[in-house]
């Protein structure tokens, strides 16, 4: 037997407008989305306290940019041309399996893998 609503619960639902469960699963996920992007406005701090030169924490902040606004558009042509599905689930299983050696390795550049432009990074 369910419980009579409360005058509480009731005033509740008023102020969220009685708004559906999708809704809220999908608000809910940007805002996930949304705290994981505050992190990068950090990354430069980081990477100076790293013992990276301004120069080199410049760069690497404005190549993230310039990857996020190249990536928006190409993931909408390849969401069009193959489906969102797929579009999604390629990045989902590839990257992870690229960043599993990460931890191994010897030197690690920014992205964590070695590369000859590592040579002249520090060491973390």
């Amino acid at each position: 037997m369910e419980k009579a609503p409360t005058p509480e619960s009731r005033s509740r639902a008023a102020l969220l407008g009685g708004l559906p469960s999708t809704f809220w699963w999908l608000w809910t996920g940007w805002l996930i989305s949304a705290l994981a992007n505050f992190v990068f406005p950090f990354l430069a701090f980081f990477l100076t306290a790293r013992g990276f030169s301004p120069s080199r924490v410049g760069l690497v902040v404005s190549l993230f940019g310039a990857g996020s606004v190249i990536a928006g558009p190409v993931a909408g042509v390849l969401t069009d041309r193959i489906g969102r599905r797929p579009t999604i689930l390629f990045p989902s299983s590839v990257l992870p399996r690229q960043r599993l050696p990460s931890p191994f390795s010897p030197r690690r550049s920014l992205s964590g893998w070695r590369s000859s432009s590592s040579a002249s990074l520090p060491n973390p």
